[in-house]
Protein backbone atom coordinates (compact mmCIF):
# COMPACT_ATOMS: atom_id res chain seq x y z
CA UNK A 1 0.00 0.00 0.00
CA UNK A 2 1.34 3.14 -0.53
CA UNK A 3 0.39 6.62 1.03
CA UNK A 4 1.47 10.17 0.19
CA UNK A 5 3.60 11.72 3.04
CA UNK A 6 3.80 15.21 1.79
CA UNK A 7 2.47 16.59 -1.35
CA UNK A 8 4.53 14.92 -4.30
CA UNK A 9 6.05 12.22 -1.87
CA UNK A 10 4.75 8.75 -1.74
CA UNK A 11 6.31 5.55 0.28
CA UNK A 12 5.64 2.71 0.47
CA UNK A 13 6.59 -0.71 2.56
CA UNK A 14 6.29 -3.93 0.46
CA UNK A 15 6.62 -7.13 2.90
CA UNK A 16 6.84 -10.82 1.76
CA UNK A 17 6.75 -13.86 3.50
CA UNK A 18 7.51 -17.11 1.69
CA UNK A 19 7.08 -20.27 3.34
CA UNK A 20 9.54 -23.80 3.41
CA UNK A 21 10.03 -24.92 0.01
CA UNK A 22 11.55 -28.48 -0.85
CA UNK A 23 14.08 -28.80 -3.83
CA UNK A 24 12.53 -31.73 -5.11
CA UNK A 25 8.97 -33.49 -5.01
CA UNK A 26 10.44 -35.95 -2.09
CA UNK A 27 9.73 -33.99 0.89
CA UNK A 28 12.81 -35.02 2.59
CA UNK A 29 13.23 -32.73 5.38
CA UNK A 30 16.94 -32.88 4.12
CA UNK A 31 15.66 -31.01 1.48
CA UNK A 32 14.01 -27.53 2.41
CA UNK A 33 15.12 -24.13 1.69
CA UNK A 34 14.21 -22.48 4.53
CA UNK A 35 11.12 -20.06 5.14
CA UNK A 36 12.25 -16.26 4.92
CA UNK A 37 11.39 -12.83 5.48
CA UNK A 38 12.16 -10.01 3.06
CA UNK A 39 11.07 -5.61 3.47
CA UNK A 40 11.40 -3.16 0.70
CA UNK A 41 10.81 0.13 0.93
CA UNK A 42 10.01 2.42 -2.28
CA UNK A 43 9.69 6.17 -2.63
CA UNK A 44 8.69 8.24 -5.64
CA UNK A 45 8.71 12.16 -5.53
CA UNK A 46 6.69 13.65 -8.42
CA UNK A 47 7.49 17.20 -9.74
CA UNK A 48 5.28 18.72 -12.12
CA UNK A 49 5.85 20.87 -14.81
CA UNK A 50 3.84 23.27 -17.39
CA UNK A 51 6.14 23.12 -20.12
CA UNK A 52 6.80 20.48 -22.90
CA UNK A 53 8.27 18.17 -19.54
CA UNK A 54 4.84 17.36 -17.92
CA UNK A 55 6.15 15.71 -14.99
CA UNK A 56 9.46 14.12 -13.34
CA UNK A 57 9.58 11.16 -10.91
CA UNK A 58 12.53 10.27 -9.56
CA UNK A 59 12.27 7.12 -7.15
CA UNK A 60 14.62 5.14 -4.51
CA UNK A 61 13.43 1.54 -4.24
CA UNK A 62 15.71 0.03 -1.03
CA UNK A 63 15.55 -4.06 -1.02
CA UNK A 64 15.70 -6.17 1.39
CA UNK A 65 16.15 -3.40 3.44
CA UNK A 66 17.07 -5.55 6.92
CA UNK A 67 19.42 -6.94 5.06
CA UNK A 68 18.02 -10.70 5.58
CA UNK A 69 20.27 -13.61 3.93
CA UNK A 70 18.11 -15.86 2.48
CA UNK A 71 18.23 -18.21 -0.11
CA UNK A 72 15.09 -18.11 -2.57
CA UNK A 73 15.92 -21.13 -4.88
CA UNK A 74 18.15 -23.99 -5.44
CA UNK A 75 18.35 -28.05 -6.36
CA UNK A 76 19.55 -31.10 -5.35
CA UNK A 77 21.73 -33.59 -6.73
CA UNK A 78 22.02 -37.41 -5.78
CA UNK A 79 25.19 -39.78 -7.42
CA UNK A 80 26.39 -43.11 -6.55
CA UNK A 81 29.81 -43.65 -6.18
CA UNK A 82 30.57 -46.11 -4.35
CA UNK A 83 27.96 -45.14 -1.77
CA UNK A 84 24.88 -42.70 -2.59
CA UNK A 85 25.47 -39.21 -1.96
CA UNK A 86 22.98 -36.50 -2.04
CA UNK A 87 23.96 -32.51 -1.94
CA UNK A 88 22.05 -29.53 -1.72
CA UNK A 89 23.18 -26.55 -3.93
CA UNK A 90 21.24 -22.91 -2.73
CA UNK A 91 21.19 -19.35 -4.65
CA UNK A 92 21.55 -16.74 -2.26
CA UNK A 93 19.89 -13.70 -2.88
CA UNK A 94 21.33 -10.19 -2.91
CA UNK A 95 21.72 -8.48 0.23
CA UNK A 96 20.58 -4.92 1.57
CA UNK A 97 20.32 -3.03 -2.48
CA UNK A 98 19.57 0.47 -3.92
CA UNK A 99 17.86 1.35 -7.27
CA UNK A 100 17.74 4.88 -8.23
CA UNK A 101 15.02 5.38 -10.89
CA UNK A 102 14.25 8.91 -13.17
CA UNK A 103 11.07 9.46 -15.13
CA UNK A 104 9.95 11.57 -17.81
CA UNK A 105 6.91 12.37 -19.44
CA UNK A 106 6.29 14.55 -21.91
Amino acid sequence: MEVEVVKGLRAAFIYKTVSQQYLDNTENENRIIPAYQVGDVRLRYNIGFKNMLKELELGLLISNVFNEKYAANGYTYSYIYGEQYTENFYYPQATRNYLLSVGLKF
